[in-house]
């Protein structure tokens, strides 16, 4: 008699079970174990899983490259976290122009989470407005923080209400100065 297939979705939870401290370790290599055979067997999520838990002990080299397996193979909520990677130059080369256009990417729609939506316009507004690794930008700033708002993000409200402040301070100047 045959045994039954593993399930990959049950491999995926008990390695779940063991990647639950951010240390390394005989459960985290029984979990990696577990997580790669239940990708081999088509569950995606195992691969996302694994890249995460990489992702937890630092080795970011390897977070990265299962990310980039995951969008090889569709995974589409892989872009966030190879964006903000590439951004800060984080278990691979700095790569400014690619991670905006894939923060652009998930910011203009899609097939994406609302959450990652959000925070990927949230990001483009934060090195819009402060200038960083590009030239500042105010106005496309206010642009991807609207958007954001309009998606209800209360984070990106309180960006905005600052960006305001700030307009007004920088504008206004008592008399005798």
């Amino acid at each position: 008699m045959r045994s039954k297939p593993p399930d990959a979705n049950a491999l995926t939870e008990l390695a779940d079970s063991l990647t639950n401290t951010f240390s390394r370790g005989r459960k985290f290599d029984a979990a990696v174990r577990l997580y790669r055979r239940a990708f081999r067997l088509g569950y995606v999520i195992a691969g996302y899983n694994l890249a995460c838990a990489y992702q937890n002990v630092g080795d970011y080299r390897r977070a990265v490259s299962w990310f980039r397996q995951l969008l090889d193979a569709g995974h589409l909520d892989a872009l966030v976290p190879l964006a903000q990677a590439e951004l800060h130059g984080v278990g691979t080369k700095r790569d400014v122009p690619a991670a905006i256009a894939k923060l652009e990417r998930i910011a203009s729609g899609g097939s994406f989470a609302q959450f990652d939506r959000e925070q990927a316009m949230i990001t483009l507004a934060t090195i819009l407005r402060e200038g960083w690794l590009v030239q500042r930008n105010y106005p496309k700033a206010v642009k991807w923080l609207r958007r954001a708002v309009n998606f209800g993000s209360l984070e990106a409200r309180g960006l905005l209400d600052d960006l305001d402040d700030v307009a007004v301070h920088a504008v206004w100047r008592p008399f005798g100065r």
